[in-house]
Order: structure tokens, then C-alpha cells, then sequence
């Protein structure tokens, strides 16, 4: 039927509360090798052709970042995203937008799981992640800044990629 498959989370699954708190404790009290690994690796295995990932490396890096993509998901089901930034009293091409910056590396992280959700066929799953990543690149581009802005759609550009790998698939919806 008609809008069966929604690229947002549905409303009546939306919990009240502000998704921008969740994100930004992602990486809170974390080390280096964490940091090269969610910055490297993701992008890695989602340059390389669809059919020449790793299906077991990336499954032991999407487990190792388990927990960031739970708080993930429960951010993407979030009403609001309010980043609260300070704008009295100063130029907003000065405000320091470093956290939406990174954001740019939790969307890369979700688009590998979208993939590697596809590229074993679980596609209810994939479409869930593809609603969080979509989701999240909305409360990215919330405030209003041109630099969030693009970086919402850079994010939105990355997830949607993935909808081009799962329609390519046998027995996926197209």
C-alpha cells in the first residue's frame, strides 16, 4: 500500500523529549582509539562497492559501537532537537558549531548500519535505522544556521544512499 514505507519515524512512535542532549553525550569521557575508530572505519567500508563489504568486520565494529547506536535510535524517536545555541549579543558566523560538525560522523556510523542491515537482507531493521538516520539529519538542520542546515542535508544525502542500495536488492520493496 500506499506510504507503507515512511523515511521518518511515524508520529505515534515519537517519545516527548529533546533528541539534542541524547546526541551530544555520544561521545562524553571517551578515548582516542574510540574516536579514530567512529571516524575512520565507518567511511572505510562505505566507500568500498556495496557487494565488497565485510559482512563480519562490520558487524564486529557496529557491535563495538552497540550502546552509541541505541542512544542513536532513541534520539531519532524524540519529538525536539533543541541545540540551544547563544545568539544574543554576537555574530552567528562566530558561534562554534564543532558539534554538528561531528554529527556528521554518527550519520556515517548509522548509514553503515543501514547497509549492513541490507546487504544481509533484514530489511524491516534497515528501514528503522534508515528512519533514525533521517531523523537525526532533520534535528541537525533544526537551528537556524546554514551551516546546520547542510550538514542536515549531508547527513540526509549519506542515509539516503543506502534507499538506493535496498531497492537494487532480490525480494526488497522497490
Amino acid at each position: 500500500p500506499a506510504l507503507r514505507y515512511r523515511l521518518l519515524p511515524p508520529s505515534e512512535s515519537l517519545q516527548p523529549g529533546n533528541a539534542a542532549p541524547i546526541y551530544l553525550r555520544l561521545e562524553h569521557a571517551r578515548g582516542q582509539e574510540w574516536r579514530k575508530r567512529l571516524t575512520e572505519e565507518p567511511s572505510e567500508y562505505l566507500d568500498m562497492p556495496f557487494e565488497d563489504m565485510p559482512l563480519e568486520k562490520v558487524g564486529k565494529l557496529l557491535e563495538f559501537f552497540q550502546r552509541e547506536l541505541e542512544q542513536i535510535s532513541a534520539a531519532g524517536r524524540r519529538s525536539d532537537s533543541s541545540w540551544e545555541y547563544v545568539m544574543e549579543k554576537q555574530d552567528p558566523l562566530l558561534i562554534r558549531l564543532a558539534d554538528a560538525q561531528h554529527m556528521r560522523t554518527y550519520g556515517r556510523l548509522v548509514s553503515l548500519k543501514a547497509r549492513y542491515e541490507i546487504r544481509k537482507g533484514q530489511f524491516d531493521q534497515a528501514l528503522g535505522t534508515l528512519q533514525e538516520g533521517m531523523a537525526m539529519a532533520q534535528h541537525v538542520a533544526r537551528p537556524p544556521l546554514l551551516v546546520n542546515r547542510l550538514i542536515g542535508i549531508a547527513i540526509g544525502d549519506r542515509v539516503l544512499e543506502r534507499l538506493d542500495e535496498w531497492v537494487q536488492q532480490p525480494g526488497a520493496a522497490n
